[in-house]
């Protein structure tokens, strides 16, 4: 499903008016209804019959959304009120102000009975927000912001209509945004709603199509897109029956020394099993006895940093994956020897961080993906951590454009960015993930599919897509766990392609 940014929206909602005759009051209508069916079906309280549903309605299109939600709460004998936070409204939302009044909804005003607004705000079950749409700049400021505190201070319900309000494209962790027990986006995904700083305020997301022109919503132009498990059977492609451990490609991992031997044997396992026909791990000579003794259908190999990385011939493997627990001394002219070559790979931990000291910047050829957390992403991009995550799409892009390269830039957001410019999102939020190992879990699990044959680009979104499903899994059948935990489960999870 595309995402866009509050142009494109914008720019979308344009089109549908003037190419495709689609009358914006039609949109805010379906809109409006779409929104109060899904509340009906995913807030708990929205339609018990003691329940008081207020909605707070702004001036532009997202407070007539908001109206036209409470005419239909109100047509089915719901308890509604509606607190209007301005006076000056625009065209659309004017008319839909005028059928509920006419429709005899309790109407509170904010700026003239601000107390019976607060009352109105702190007394109900259910809070709808339609005070601010996407194309808020900058932080919420003025009057509003007491309503949206006085919202947060409630305990009522709080849906966020199309994006809680304050939350934008430029949001930032220190602005002030309504938190949200859910979010209902109109239309399509909006990229301000997962921004690491406000996924948080956003609550659950139900996506909700308004009826724009299907080549609008689907118009290639759009550079970005929110993915989902669903995208797992079309990415991936069939195994042939008569595959076999050559034909399913071979993988070399550089990865592990002296105490850190955990991260290669994670990284090179979850390879093992993401359909990979061979895996092959090189490990510190010293660190080798530990990880042989616990590897079976990997194939552990001693290795000598000191050695001359020219003679390795790296063009026997099908994909490499270099840097979980690696270290640092002696390896720079390994990594240069694998980013040189002609064979796709994963970039991960110690191996970003020697490509980010790098002199030179290396063309990496569109056959590389990076895997940074923000950490790492702060020494590639040259920028703090807190500036990768206020916009964490425009680092990976300039990066990717930078280095040549995919990017896939973790956290409780995931963003995965191409050379050319596009990105796509993917929805983690599972805190049981952030355990030590389950960053080097995915650059085995991505090596292993590249080795497969797939290309880096569907590699990128495959992975932290397969990623995101098993550790979901794990959350909901085992609670807490170890990376460990988690291997079984890659094995389960390409077993239903």
């Amino acid at each position: 499903m595309k995402l866009v940014d509050s142009v494109s929206m914008t720019e979308i909602d344009r089109r549908a008016q003037e190419e495709y005759g689609v009358p914006g009051i039609v949109l805010m209508e379906n809109a409006g209804a779409k929104a109060y069916s899904m509340c009906r079906e995913i807030v708990p309280s929205f339609i018990s019959p003691d329940s008081q549903l207020l909605f707070v309605a702004g001036k532009g299109n997202n407070g007539g959304d908001a109206l036209v939600m409470a005419r239909h709460a109100f047509n089915d004998g719901l308890s509604v009120r509606v607190l209007m936070t301005s006076s000056s409204l625009g065209k659309d939302c004017e008319l839909q102000f005028t059928m509920v009044r006419k429709l005899g909804v309790p109407v509170i005003s904010w700026s003239g009975r601000r107390e019976m607004a607060l009352d109105a705000i702190r007394s109900a079950n259910v809070i709808v927000d339609g005070i601010y749409g996407t194309g808020i700049r900058g932080a919420a400021r003025g009057e509003t912001n007491d309503i949206i505190a006085a919202i947060n201070e409630a305990d009522g319900f709080t849906v966020g209509l199309d994006v809680p309000s304050g939350i934008g494209d430029e949001f930032r962790k220190a602005f002030l945004s309504v938190k949200a027990d859910a979010t209902l986006c109109l239309g399509l995904p909006k990229k301000g709603l997962y921004l690491p700083a406000a996924r948080q305020r956003c609550g659950i997301i139900a996506q909700i199509p308004i009826g724009f022109p299907r080549p609008l919503v689907e118009d290639p132009m759009i550079s970005g897109e929110l993915l989902s498990h669903g995208d797992i059977g079309r990415l991936l492609p069939s195994m042939p029956d008569d595959a076999y451990k050559n034909s399913r490609g071979k993988l070399a991992v550089f990865a592990g020394t002296t105490g850190t031997t955990g991260a290669a044997i994670l990284s090179a396992s979850a390879a093992a099993r993401s359909r990979c026909g061979l895996v092959f791990l090189f490990v510190d000579s010293e660190a080798f006895g530990i990880v042989a003794s616990q590897l079976v259908s990997v194939m552990p190999y001693p290795w000598d940093a000191t050695g001359d990385a020219r003679d390795f011939n790296i063009d026997d493997y099908s994909a490499y994956v270099v840097g979980p627990g690696w270290g640092f001394e002696h390896r720079a002219p390994w990594l240069r020897r694998l980013l040189d070559s002609a064979v796709p790979g994963v970039v991960d931990a110690d191996a970003i961080t020697l490509l980010s000291r790098m002199d030179d910047v290396p063309d990496l050829d569109s056959n590389v993906i990076l895997t940074p957390h923000p950490g790492e992403m702060s020494r590639l991009a040259g920028i703090s951590s807190a500036e990768v995550l206020d916009d964490p799409v425009d680092a990976a892009v300039t990066a990717s454009k930078r280095y040549n390269a995919f990017i896939v830039l973790k956290s409780h957001v995931t963003t995965i960015s191409d050379p050319d410019g596009r990105y796509s999102i993917i929805d983690g939020m599972n805190p049981a993930m952030g355990t030590g190992g389950s960053g080097d879990i995915l650059s085995g699990i991505i090596g292993g599919i590249i080795a497969g044959g797939v290309p880096p680009t569907e590699a990128a979104r495959l992975g932290v897509l397969i990623h995101d499903s098993i550790g979901k899994t794990a959350r909901k059948e085992c609670g807490w766990f170890i990376s460990q935990d988690l291997l079984p489960y890659i094995s389960r999870a390409f077993g239903k392609y």
